[in-house]
């Protein structure tokens, strides 16, 4: 019976949610610059938020990709981070944005009056105590004080956690379109916690496909897949 227990919770917590948005978001990195204009985000957006009322999406058929940044605010926890590590996070961010990207855009390194430019920074992360979140999520006496935790701050025990700002410009007008910061936080699941920064990562692919729903909705179209809050 205990045998059977425990694999009922390892098959429970393997389907939970990979990430979660976090309750609340630090605004000052300094990355977007004035961030006087960003409002609460409704429910399925960022949690901070700016809108151009003049936009108009469906013009834009390119988009110009720069490199995914390293911001690094002075309470930021990237400044604790190795190089290289960071490093690797900003380049998966930048091939899943890509990825994800040139499904719908043409991607261009030269603007155009159809060109939008995406440009994105991560100002924060922290990597999972992998193996305290595997006995957490498959041991019930560690999972409850995990459990209590996350309900007191929104985030669970020794899970990891990014934020991220975004600004989309016209490429040819530099007018500011949109402009956001996000933060997520890991959830408790068994895949992927050999690796430490596993909850980041699949932060980072939640951004990448949502920012292509997101542009698909305002374009307009009823072809939009939504991965979600997940």
């Amino acid at each position: 019976m205990k045998k059977i227990g425990l694999l009922f919770l390892i098959l429970l917590f393997a389907a939970c949610s990979s990430t979660k948005q976090a309750r609340e978001v630090e605004t000052r990195s300094g990355f977007l610059g004035d961030y006087s204009a960003l409002s609460e985000g409704k429910e399925g957006e960022a949690l901070l938020v700016y809108k151009n009322p003049n936009r108009n999406m469906a013009k834009y058929t390119e988009v110009m990709l720069p490199h995914v940044k390293i911001w690094t605010g002075r309470k930021s926890k990237l400044r604790e981070i190795p190089k290289k590590e960071l490093k690797e996070l900003a380049n998966f961010f930048y091939s899943e944005l890509h990825k994800n990207l040139s499904k719908d855009y043409k991607m261009v390194m030269k603007p155009s009056e159809k060109t939008l430019q995406i440009e994105v920074a991560i100002t924060d992360a922290d990597s999972s105590n992998a193996t305290m979140n595997t006995i957490s999520t498959i041991v019930p006496q560690a999972l409850l004080l995990s459990s209590l935790k996350g309900a007191a701050t929104g985030k669970a025990g020794f899970v990891g956690e990014a934020t991220a700002e975004a600004r989309i410009t016209d490429a040819h007008t530099g007018d500011i379109l949109f402009a956001a910061i996000d933060r997520r936080v890991g959830g408790k699941e068994i895949d992927g916690m050999t690796d430490s920064w596993d909850d980041v990562k699949k932060a980072f692919t939640f951004w990448a496909e949502k920012l292509v729903f997101r542009l698909c909705k305002e374009r307009g179209s009823n072809l939009c897949v939504n991965p979600g809050d997940s």
